[in-house]
């Protein structure tokens, strides 16, 4: 189940990126602009960062609310990963991005869309 989540994640980001498909951002390029992002000495850096997974968390609440009405099946249980609280704030959810990149060093190679899907879902994971 955790796979198709994923898979379907992957596919869903990748078609929102598909115009640009040589511009999706890896792990290493993401974690080197945003480690340092809270000193917002440079604002640009800043409002990249927060703003690049604001806009993830804006398109992860639409998928799961698309995916849930076609598929859900009158499931209670029916959970998209990451379930994200909406008490979370911006600044918090990209830290968990940096700390998640800090500690999987050897996944930074991978596409950012899918590192911030890992990452959230770890550490908001779906109700049992």
């Amino acid at each position: 189940m955790r796979f198709l989540i994923l898979l379907i994640t992957g596919l869903l980001l990748c078609n929102q990126q598909g115009y640009a498909a040589n511009a999706i951002e890896m792990g290493n390029d993401f974690y080197k602009q945003c480690q340092n992002f809270r000193e917002k000495s440079d604002n640009l850096f800043y409002g990249y960062c927060v703003g690049y997974i604001r806009g993830f968390l804006e398109r992860t609440n639409l998928d799961s609310l698309i995916i849930a009405t076609l598929y859900r099946k009158e499931d209670p249980n029916f959970c998209l990963q990451p379930k994200i609280p909406s008490s979370v704030t911006d600044d918090q959810a990209v830290d968990i991005v940096i700390d998640y990149l800090k500690a999987h060093a050897k996944e930074r190679h991978i596409a950012v869309p899918i590192i911030v899907n890992v990452a959230l879902s770890e550490a908001f994971p779906c109700p049992k």
